[in-house]
């Protein structure tokens, strides 16, 4: 039973292998609205590749950012992760979200 419920990875650590037990994990959806792509995280799912944004929404072009993003879409990333810290930036991050297909994450 307790097969049923932890997997087990061995992580390689100096040529050493060491085994830790993980709970399994519930996967979950996100994305799928609009022109963005449906992207399953956790539960078996493949590892998904993100990054942080590190600039600020507020004063840039989103095409730019846009384009920007494509360009991290092509080389393997999944995800966008943005600080939002106030309403213009909400505002501008859901603007974004219509001009790309990478989920993008507050």
């Amino acid at each position: 039973m307790l097969q049923n419920i932890h997997r087990f990875f061995c992580l390689t650590k100096q040529h050493n292998m060491e085994c830790v037990n993980l709970k399994k994990s519930k996967q979950v959806t996100i994305g799928g609205k609009g022109c963005t792509n449906k992207l399953k995280i956790g539960g078996g799912a493949p590892i998904s590749i993100q990054t942080m944004w590190k600039e600020s929404l507020e004063s840039c072009n989103l095409e730019d950012v846009a384009k920007r993003i494509e360009n991290l879409s092509a080389l393997g990333c999944d995800i966008v992760r943005f600080a939002v810290p106030n309403k213009e930036a909400a505002k501008k991050l859901i603007s974004l979200s219509y001009l790309t297909s990478i989920p993008l994450v507050a």
